[in-house]
């Protein structure tokens, strides 16, 4: 049987930021609210529960990332027992993910537009993500922010691509020899030990190159392919179709992405691609350029489409809806040269690993991924608005009881920012990783998940 495997490592995933919340998250919260407050006499409302149980909706803020999983089977798994029925943690798990489910089911318009709720992507579990199709699902669905990954293109443009080089999976290219041929590494079959391969960026081509191209829903690939035919499976198990049968998704710019939020009146947090990966450094080179000009010409299509209403504590006033831009980025050069090119536009800093409160910039081995004390410090004082560490910077487990705990290292950013009287100015995001399945299809490999949780991204 053919080994398969998806071309994804969690190291080079890029974010969706779930400021206040991820899309259901949002949407939890913001329905269990509502219940609580919906009856006549201001009392919260009970109702009777599938199991016959009363339930009362509770008044809480649910995480976009727990919420997502809570309608998977394996949401109630728990990893750390094998006999669940005797297990009391085991039973809260399962108790408190019925609360949320219920919280959830009680909600009068789930659709509704929720300026906390943003399209990571679009809607990428049902549509080919970062295109027009995926963003106006989103937006059907209540998001009121978008993303688009910005990858710089041949002719020194932005394709929306979550990353700068996953043509070969996310798009029909290698069904287009006269394409494939310019990939930055052609087909090469499986064969000797050797695994298939091929590395098609958006680099290689132009923005009209590109146009000729059907966007797909992200594939998992055959790495024994000896055939290019073979190489692309199709979508996971957990992706679904949310689009007609043969119908072609076109690809989207940057500038088309801007045009589209702005004529939906929804804000835009658009991410600049792998600036620290080296095959992009060096095609920015041949170019006579560098990560701050490109940097600089992104900051300046917000601008140009009239993004530049600052992230703020009000940033849910009506009169914001469709101003407001946040530019994220994982490359600290890029956070820190935003802020003294661009002051008028928020900046979001993306990072994946937490540190302990001794390390240093120089323990960080690239330009990504470096939220030691020193660099917060540094990029605060720039002006930089918003912290976003992925989920497991705010959350550890308790191994006494499997419960989660505040994580220190989100105690140890909250002390920077007070340390630097910035707690008025300062906000704290995170991001999931939605390109995994569940414990079912991947084993126990969960990405961002401390011992003992269970999968808490995906």
């Amino acid at each position: 049987m053919s080994e398969t495997k998806k071309p994804i490592s969690p190291i080079t995933i890029g974010a969706g930021c779930l400021i206040l919340g991820g899309a259901i998250g949002g949407l939890a919260g913001h329905c269990a609210t509502k219940s609580a407050l919906s009856s006549d006499n201001g009392s919260s409302v009970t109702v009777a529960s599938a199991s016959g149980n009363a339930f009362v909706a509770p008044a809480v803020f649910v995480p976009g990332w727990m919420a997502e999983r809570t309608f998977h089977n394996d949401a109630i798994l728990c990893p750390w027992t094998e006999n669940p029925l005797n297990d009391t943690d085991c039973q809260f798990r399962q108790s408190e993910i019925n609360r949320i489910r219920n919280a959830i089911s009680l909600c009068p318009n789930p659709l509704a537009r929720n300026m906390e709720t943003i399209g990571h992507r679009g809607a990428a579990l049902v549509a080919p993500e970062e295109t027009i199709r995926s963003w106006q699902i989103a937006v059907d669905s209540g998001a009121a922010i978008v993303e688009c990954d910005a990858s710089v293109t041949k002719d020194l443009d932005f394709m929306c691509r979550h990353g700068t080089c996953d043509l070969q999976f996310t798009t029909d290219i290698l069904t287009r020899p006269d394409m494939v041929a310019k990939c930055s590494q052609p087909f090469a079959p499986a064969g000797n030990g050797t695994r298939a391969s091929v590395l098609c960026c958006t680099f290689d081509f132009t923005v009209e190159e590109m146009g000729k191209l059907c966007a797909t829903m992200e594939n998992v690939v055959n790495d024994q392919a000896t055939r290019i035919e073979e190489y692309v499976i199709g979508k996971p198990a957990f992706r679904s179709i949310g689009f007609a049968k043969g119908e072609c998704v076109q690809m989207a710019t940057m500038r088309e992405y801007l045009a589209f939020a702005k004529s939906k009146a929804v804000n835009v947090i658009p991410e600049l691609k792998d600036t620290t990966e080296n095959a992009t450094q060096v095609f920015l080179a041949k170019n006579n350029k560098d990560h701050v000009w490109l940097a600089d010409k992104f900051a300046s299509y917000l601008r140009d489409a009239g993004f530049t209403t600052p992230f703020d504590k009000d940033f849910k006033e009506k009169g914001k809806k469709g101003t407001i831009g946040i530019m994220q980025t994982f490359d600290r050069r890029v956070a820190k040269a935003w802020k003294q090119n661009n002051k008028d536009l928020s900046v979001l800093y993306l990072l994946e690993t937490p540190m302990n409160i001794t390390s240093t910039e120089k323990d960080c081995a690239t330009p990504a991924d470096c939220g030691s004390p020193d660099v917060l410090r540094d990029l605060i004082k720039a002006g930089v608005e918003i912290i976003s560490p992925a989920m497991n910077g705010f959350v550890d487990a308790d191994p006494a009881t499997h419960r989660y705990v505040e994580h220190q290292y989100s105690k140890d950013m909250k002390a920077i920012v007070k340390e630097l009287n910035a707690t008025d100015r300062t906000f704290f995001g995170s991001w999931s990783l939605e390109r995994s399945g569940c414990v079912s299809q991947l084993g126990n490999a969960t990405y961002n998940a401390e011992a003992g949780l269970g999968s808490i991204g995906g």
